[in-house]
């Protein structure tokens, strides 16, 4: 039984005004799009935001060794390791630290407007400080 066709287009609009973001997206229904997919939100500034939040990092896990060492009546030593990636099999020994980033939420739609949703920059630092 032939019911009728399916039509796919792939389109591409890069948007350098996020404030005209509900007025496209609003245009693409009113001309017939029912479906929308892979709205990815990038940022002119991710090198900057993202310096900015392995700096946060940096500085929460500086605090919270200094919090756990008083917790433990120890001083902290010489830093020993420190990575952005996980530290292996002394993971057990790290300190992991997340400052919000990178993950990208999907747009929403709100009282018949469309939000683009939030980009979240994230740096995560492990370390390894030695005690004395």
């Amino acid at each position: 039984i032939f019911i009728g066709y399916q039509v796919n287009r792939n389109i591409s609009l890069k948007i350098r005004n996020l404030d005209q973001y509900t007025e496209i997206m609003q245009t693409l229904i009113n001309s017939g799009v029912n479906e929308v997919g892979y709205v990815t939100l990038l940022s002119s500034k991710e090198d900057e935001l993202r310096q900015q939040a392995k700096e946060k990092a940096i500085k929460d896990v500086k605090n919270a060794v200094k919090s756990l060492a008083r917790s433990f009546d120890v001083k902290v030593g010489d830093l020993y390791r420190v990575s952005g990636d996980p530290l292996g099999n002394d993971r057990a020994y790290a300190l992991e630290k997340n400052v919000s980033g990178s993950r990208i939420r999907r747009a929403n739609i709100v009282n018949d407007s469309f939000e683009p949703g939030n980009i979240e920059i994230e740096e995560t630092i492990y370390a390894v400080y030695l005690i004395d």
